[in-house]
């Protein structure tokens, strides 16, 4: 079940991308669900933030394989040191590590407020424009 807090995700997202940040979504869900998914109005337009929205089952491998993370950043020109993934699964996190992605962030139970503070740390996001974002301490 995908479950979001949609004001907080927009503003998060709106920030990465103004500062300049390309966005992808990885994700194990199957294509019949992302189909039925991306027609609710909230999700495309979340949705329509990301540079790209990748389904693993139309790759060759899937998440937590750190091969898919190296398929990704060659498929996007992507370095893996300039990348930041963000996760719910610890597992997924370890394979992109495993990958060469060193800036990962566990987001257990959708907690926007830890995420929009690592984002802070590492650098993706200023501090001023993380404050004015709105997102609650705690879970989001």
């Amino acid at each position: 079940m995908l479950v979001i807090n949609f004001l907080e995700t927009l503003a998060l997202l709106k920030a990465c991308k103004a500062a300049g940040h390309k966005l992808f979504v990885l994700s194990n869900m199957s294509v019949a669900r992302y189909e039925s998914i991306k027609q609710e109005p909230e999700i495309a337009s979340l949705f329509s933030f990301f540079d790209d929205i990748v389904i693993s089952s139309l790759t060759p491998y899937e998440k937590p394989d750190a091969q898919i993370f190296t398929y990704l950043s060659q498929q996007y020109n992507l370095q893996p040191s300039d990348c930041v993934f963000i996760d719910d699964k610890q597992d997924n996190l370890d394979g992109a590590q495993a990958a060469g992605i060193s800036k990962t962030i566990l987001c257990s139970n959708f907690d926007l407020a830890h995420v929009r503070n690592e984002l802070v740390l590492y650098g993706i996001l200023h501090h001023n424009t993380a404050r004015e974002l709105h997102i609650p301490t705690g879970q989001a």
